[in-house]
């Protein structure tokens, strides 16, 4: 009745704005803030919270979040170099063991079957490692894909050359030198150059001064070729892998893959010491003449054309 008599243009005074219920519901209790939140009215409303919620949730925010709890440049190089003399102290020891140690008598068929099997295994799991930056992510499948790709490649390297037991401890022994070596000359890179520049340069003269050397010096051929090997592949192999690292280690957002810096500068390693026993080789049956084999410095035959008498 009492609304029948109400005028049509007079203001509704016992009616609430949603403005003022907003304001008095931030200065609630638990209690009475639940309540205004189930009743439908209250801070889920406020474009303010929105926008303070979506902030919170946006994926930058995350970005963030997770770069903060990244670890540090020397963290990061730390893990690496690590994981990289543990990889390299166990596959020596493997290296050794199955030389001198294990010695298994393998016919070619055998030999040629488990280095193909071993093959296919570390091609497919370096690939998906590599490919797919998930599996970098989840924990423990990551460590348990990082140790099968170490160990099916050290099991290669030693079928690929456990029938001739020519993995000796010398070749160990260059390729420890050769990540010694190599490794700290990409640490500094001098400016206004890229990293490949820089690499050629070292090739070039290191090269130029080592034929040099072996030629004035009369340096045998079994000696002369896997140090050029070493040279011209291997070594500059190494050094790009430290120059990536160390690039690598300067960006916030790539400190996370130290398992993958790790297990390439590995491979790197493993492909010198099967590299150097394949080169000595080819180079003591194909290249070295037989006088030579036994010397360090072979010294030069000079040889006069006669003509066949007739």
């Amino acid at each position: 009745m009492f609304s029948h008599m109400r005028s049509m243009s007079a203001p509704e005074l016992y009616v609430r704005s949603t403005d003022s219920i907003t304001k008095n519901t931030t200065n609630l209790t638990g209690n009475e803030a639940t309540y205004s939140l189930s009743s439908g009215v209250g801070s889920s409303t406020d474009p303010r919270y929105q926008d303070r919620a979506q902030a919170e949730r946006s994926p930058n925010n995350a970005k963030c979040k997770f770069v903060f709890h990244l670890p540090s440049r020397i963290a990061f190089l730390s893990y690496v170099y690590v994981l990289l003399g543990c990889q390299v102290f166990l596959s020596s020891l493997q290296f050794l063991c199955s030389t001198y140690r294990w010695r298994p008598l393998l016919n070619g068929a055998e030999r040629s079957l488990y280095m193909l099997l071993l093959f296919l295994t570390w091609l497919n799991l370096t690939l998906a490692f590599f490919g797919f930056r998930r599996l970098q992510f989840s924990y423990p499948f990551n460590w348990i894909i990082f140790v099968c790709m170490f160990e099916s490649l050290t099991l290669l390297v030693v079928c690929f050359c456990i029938r001739e037991l020519d993995l000796a401890w010398y070749y160990i022994l260059i390729a420890v030198t050769v990540l010694l070596v190599y490794i700290p000359l990409g640490l500094w890179i001098p400016p206004k150059l890229t990293p490949n520049i820089w690499i050629l340069i070292l090739l070039a003269v290191s090269v130029l001064i080592t034929t040099m050397v072996s030629l004035a010096s009369g340096l045998s051929m079994h000696i002369y070729v896997p140090m050029t090997a070493c040279l011209i592949f291997f070594g500059p192999w190494t050094t790009y892998n430290a120059c990536r690292l160390h690039l690598t280690a300067q960006d916030r957002s790539s400190r996370f893959r130290y398992l993958e810096m790790a297990a390439q500068m590995y491979i790197a390693y493993g492909c010198t010491v099967g590299g150097l026993v394949m080169v000595s080789r080819i180079a003591n049956e194909s290249i070295e003449s037989e006088n030579c084999k036994s010397l360090v410095f072979c010294h030069k035959k000079f040889f006069t054309y006669e003509p066949p008498s007739n």
